[in-house]
């Protein structure tokens, strides 16, 4: 009798999104800023094949992180922090704030940026 082969199934984590969830992952633009068509798969990347990054639009790119789902989700939670500050030096506040609690919560960030100008804002 030849034996069947063992199956597993993976569950889907996008399935066990609530709907608070899923409004987090949908972007409004900021008021300050006009519509654009802005889509999260050039926003979340691969770095050198280990870790997942997300680029935010003030040119942060933040991570580690380890799967690109926890990134789109990270990505989502600040959007949805700063989507309604209109002043850039805030919204850079509050980046630099979430990367502070990352470190709380044991999850650290390392924010890479696009060049030191935008570092010695940051800082």
């Amino acid at each position: 009798m030849m034996q069947q082969p063992e199956v597993s199934i993976q569950q889907d984590p996008v399935s066990d999104l609530t709907g608070a969830d899923i409004d987090v992952l949908n972007q409004e633009p900021r008021k300050s800023e006009p519509r654009r068509n802005w889509f999260r798969s050039g926003r979340v990347y691969l770095r050198d094949t280990q870790c997942w990054y997300f680029r935010t639009r003030e040119g942060i790119d933040l991570g580690p992180y380890e799967s690109q789902f926890e990134a789109e989700v990270e990505s989502g939670l600040l959007r949805e922090m700063i989507k309604e500050i209109e002043d850039e030096g805030d919204r850079r506040a509050v980046i630099r704030q979430f990367v502070l609690d990352s470190h709380q919560v044991g999850h650290t960030l390392k924010p890479l940026f696009e060049d030191e100008r935008r570092l010695a804002i940051f800082i």
